[in-house]
């Protein structure tokens, strides 16, 4: 009766299997290494947290328990299973045990223990694999532990086994285990003790298997084994768990040769691998995929192939030939858009539209609106004529930029050293009109590294540099004049001025002599050095004006035609300071002024007047929690704030113009409005809510409320500042959820976001 409402309990309690293979490092090259992996596929053995498995660690009898009770199918019970034994109260493996004692797959020991913990000696492991077999001692010859052994060997579970050990190893289990796996289970007839087989594997408990050939529909299949993929064409056993996901594939006789197709004519193609060994197939009847398609056999020859293939006899029969090539290599001229094609390329279309599931991306981007121009950008396009079923492109987006000091060959041979370091030139290399050394370049490289193109930003020898004046300094009889600027490179520094300079003006009399340098903060110079610290040639340069658009992606300023670099000087005025600017803060439409270098294609310098990305908006409602005193790179005063805007703290610094901050310090802990110009706090101003302090508070729904006797309607996320009353005022000490508020805190409402359309959508509530 037991074992009847155990079995009950058993079937609604079937175990799914999902797991996945896992190769461990300490079973590669044993005797057991495949039995690990396809056990280990169906979630039966696992590893350590290390990675490893321990093959020669010894299995308890309770860990015996529950890989036989996972392999029936049966596993996840109820942790309060009464024990048949008195060792296995509380003890993990007790709901596995009694399983397998339901089954009668194994017996405890006259004293009413189990012993779970202890090593399982070979004969008991062998004994509770059989008898999960049907197998009893009645149906066998011999007294125990030989009858077991013995019907073992000849069943062949037990062959190669050393047994060194009385205690069986991790290793050898899964080895015994494996080779049950594909026995027939069966009963023994009551009247005769005589075994009879039922025609299902012991594997039916975890899945099944089907011989097939692994085709695309195979890889579309539910899986939890990635591997699937690469065998791709080949033919072998497909095991699925219970719930019908591939789980493992072991292979069977078919082979794959790698390697460059010389020959393609007719059925036939040669193929010649790494080790210059060539083979000759016949691929009649074979699956041709060149490029993600279906090909040619013409269209093989220069492709690098997989041929699967498998050995009949003393003949060969081809399954499939996988070829990939290189068809097209160009720089990117432009994003896409839109269209049937990209830079001729024809893309595969659905409904007469471009699809994108049938566009490979590779690389640096996952989108063919990602690619932008000069990526570089390798296609594989199919042989297909007419509509394309798929395309593949391998994108890549690498520079490296610095002066050139030494090129050798405008060649795919060459080679060029920039800030010191070879680069080889590209299999794809593009010669450049200059070429050269004695360049400041951007080069675009390969997936290797190699160079494929050189940008010549400048020349190294030009001895004239740009600046950017921030102040004039008087100079007099004893001192030059000098000017502190921003030099090429963005660094700030004083360099003096020759009084005979045309740019100097000399004032005063002959015992008051002054000279001044006829330049503003703001302008633009270009210049020579006599030396390090010493303007030799100096002429102030003229802006030209600039309103249009800034693309990003390669730092084009569309209506100059001109392209900012990494050495433009980009300066905006700061808190009425010059300050220096990065690229990526540009917004996409920008006005300023701009100087270009002597080419005209590049910007050395550009003032930017509006198009500034800011990280706050032009006001900030928000909770001042602290005000520290600190200076800027001006070593000018300022204000460093936390401020708490719904809930999240930000750390925003003031203008060093406190002129409209002085008595802020008043209104630490209320919540106030704060204006804001780059980011930066110039005033502050107070905010009027819709009632002031009032009670009691109802909700109705989330965005419903009544304070006393009004309704108001709330945003769905509304935020909540809690306070403690001080006095007649009131400080902030947080946020808190809308579920926090009671029926008797007083609270104030406002309506700050909402362009005053009268929906709540901030409040403080003064705590009991």
């Amino acid at each position: 009766m037991k074992k009847l409402l155990l079995l009950i309990i058993l079937i609604i309690n079937l175990l799914t299997v999902s797991a996945y293979s896992v190769e461990f490092k300490d079973v590669e090259g044993m005797e057991c290494e495949e039995a690990v992996e396809f056990l280990s596929a169906y979630g039966v053995v696992n590893g350590y947290s290390d990675g490893v498995f321990g093959p020669e660690e010894y299995v308890t009898r309770g860990q015996m328990s529950k890989i036989l009770s996972i392999i029936l199918g049966y596993g996840d019970y109820p942790d309060d299973f009464k024990s048949s034994f008195s060792d296995m109260d509380d003890h993990w493996a007790n709901a596995y045990v009694e399983v397998a004692a339901g089954l009668e797959i194994i017996k405890g020991y006259e004293d009413g223990t189990f012993r779970p913990d202890e090593p399982v000696s070979y004969p008991e492991a062998v004994t509770m694999i059989l008898r999960s077999l049907g197998y009893t001692d009645e149906s066998l010859t011999g007294d125990w532990p030989y009858d077991y052994m013995v019907k073992a060997g000849s069943l062949g579970i037990l062959k190669g086994m050393e047994m060194s050990s009385d205690y069986a190893s991790r290793c050898d289990i899964a080895s015994i285990i494996y080779e049950s796996l594909f026995l027939d289970m069966g009963r023994v007839e009551g009247d005769t003790s005589l075994w009879k087989s039922s025609g299902i594997k012991l594997l039916s408990g975890l899945g099944h298997m089907e011989e097939m050939q692994i085709m695309e529909e195979q890889l579309e299949e539910p899986s939890v084994f990635p591997e699937i993929s690469g065998y791709l064409y080949y033919t072998g056993e497909v095991y699925y768990n219970n719930d019908d996901e591939i789980v493992y594939f072991i292979n069977r006789n078919t082979e794959k040769f790698s390697g460059t197709v010389l020959e393609a004519e007719g059925h036939n193609i040669i193929v010649e691998n790494l080790d210059g060994i060539n083979e000759t197939f016949d691929i009649r009847g074979a699956e041709t995929i060149y490029n993600n398609a279906v090909g040619r056999t013409e269209s093989f020859f220069g492709a690098d192939v997989d041929v699967i293939y498998r050995k009949i006899g003393s003949g060969v029969v081809v399954d499939a030939v996988i070829g990939r090539e290189i068809t097209d290599v160009f720089l990117a001229p432009y994003p896409y858009e839109e269209g049937n094609d990209y830079n001729g390329l024809a893309l595969p279309l659905t409904n007469d539209n471009p699809d994108p599931e049938k566009i490979i991306i590779n690389g640096a981007v996952e989108f063919l609106k990602e690619i932008m121009p000069e990526d570089l950008v390798y296609a594989y396009e199919t042989d297909e004529r007419g509509d394309k079923s798929v395309l593949e492109l391998f994108v890549v987006r690498n520079r490296v930029e610095g002066d050139m000091t030494y090129a050798k060959g405008n060649t795919a041979e060459g080679f060029s050293v920039i800030d010191k370091v070879r680069y080889d030139h590209s299999d794809v290399y593009m010669p450049s009109e200059e070429f050269g050394s004695g360049y400041h370049v951007e080069a675009i490289l390969d997936e290797k590294g190699d160079i494929v193109k050189h940008k010549f930003i400048s020349e190294l020898n030009n001895d004239e540099k740009y600046g950017f004046v921030l102040e004039t300094i008087e100079g007099d009889s004893f001192l030059l004049p000098a000017i502190r600027i921003f030099d090429g490179d963005g660094h700030e520094t004083v360099l003096n001025v020759d009084v005979d300079n045309s740019l100097v003006a000399e004032n005063g009399g002959f015992n008051n002599i002054k000279y001044e340098v006829n330049l503003e903060a703001g302008d633009p110079i270009v210049y020579t050095l006599e030396n390090i610290d010493t303007v030799d040639e100096l002429r102030k340069l003229d802006y030209e004006q600039y309103s249009g658009l800034y693309r990003n992606y390669d730092m084009l300023l569309l209506q100059a035609e001109a392209f900012l670099d990494g050495n433009t000087l980009l300066l905006f005025k700061d808190d009425g300071r010059w300050s220096r600017l990065t690229a990526d803060r540009l917004e996409g439409y920008l006005r300023g002024r701009i100087i270009r270098s002597e080419g005209e294609r590049y910007v050395e310098i550009m003032v930017v007047e509006d198009g500034i990305k800011t990280k706050y908006p032009d006001s900030l409602n928000g909770v001042i929690e602290s005000i520290e005193d600190e200076y800027n790179g001006f070593s000018e005063a300022i204000y460093s704030f936390e401020i708490n805007i719904g809930g999240e703290i930000e750390n925003i610094y003031s203008s060093s113009d406190r002129k409209n901050l002085v008595d802020i310090h008043d209104f630490k802990g209320k919540l106030i409005q704060l204006m804001l110009v780059q980011d930066k706090v110039v005033s502050y101003g107070t905010l009027i809510p819709e009632i002031d302090f009032s009670g009691p508070v109802r909700f109705y729904d989330e965005n419903l409320m009544k304070v006393g006797g009004s309704f108001y309607e709330l945003v769905d996320d509304a935020t909540v500042y809690e306070a403690e009353k001080i006095n007649d005022s009131y400080i902030i000490t947080g946020t808190i959820e809308l579920s926090g508020i009671g029926e008797t805190n007083l609270v104030r409402l406002y309506d700050l976001e909402g362009d005053n359309d009268g929906i709540i959508d901030t409040m403080i509530i003064l705590k009991e």
